[in-house]
Order: C-alpha cells, then structure tokens, then sequence
C-alpha cells in the first residue's frame, strides 16, 4: 500500500510539474507574441527607432526567460530563438528589408516550442 501511496504521488507531481510548464511556456509565448506585435505596428508606422528599442527589450526580456524555459525545453531551440531574438534589432537598423522575414521566423520558432513541447519533459 505505501508503495502505491508513493507512485501515486509521483504522478501527481509530475502531472502537476507538466501543467506549470505548459502554463509558463505559454504565458512566455504570449508576451513575446505582443511585443513581436508592438515591433511590427512601429514598424508598420514608420518609426525604426521606436522598433529598434522594442527589440533591444524583448531581447533583455529574453534573458529573463531563457532561465525559465530551460528546464523544460531542449538548449538547442533556446539558443536558437535567443539568437533570432538577439539578431532582431540589428536588423531592424541595418537590413530594413529582412524585418518582416525575421519576425516571422521567431513567430514560426515559437509555435514550434509550443506545439513540440508541450508534453515531453527534457
């Protein structure tokens, strides 16, 4: 009976450790969805700097999540949206015509996190 109790409780935990996850991957999704929104509405605007700045923020905004997303989802998919995220702003100043392209790359990286890991523990 004790061993029950045990492996009952494991499950608990572990389901409940996977809904935590999932809530905060996308809670994560979304801010990054709304700022990626708030990039392209200057953008659309015409105000580059206005962009550029958002970029810079999501990128510090990143640094905050990267920590939080790594105990669940493969370090390869974080590096690599960290580095779409960190190449954002620069290509908002330098490469005008890439923007849009970028954007979208991050936009598709993150439904790829969500709909990949949405229930695998790494």
């Amino acid at each position: 009976m004790k061993r029950l109790l045990v492996a009952v409780f494991l499950l608990i935990s572990i389901l409940a450790i996977c809904v935590v996850e999932n809530m905060n991957l996308n809670t994560i999704s979304n801010d990054i969805k709304s700022q990626l929104t708030t990039i392209k509405t200057h953008i659309s605007n015409g105000d580059r700097d206005k962009a550029e700045n958002s970029a810079l923020k999501l990128e510090e905004n990143w640094k905050e999540y990267e920590d939080k997303l790594s105990f669940f989802i493969s370090s390869d998919d974080i590096n690599e949206l960290g580095l779409e995220i960190s190449n954002l702003a620069p290509i908002i100043k330098n490469e005008r015509e890439k923007v849009s392209g970028e954007i979208r790359k991050i936009e598709v990286m993150l439904k790829h996190l969500n709909s990949e890991d949405k229930y695998r523990i790494n």
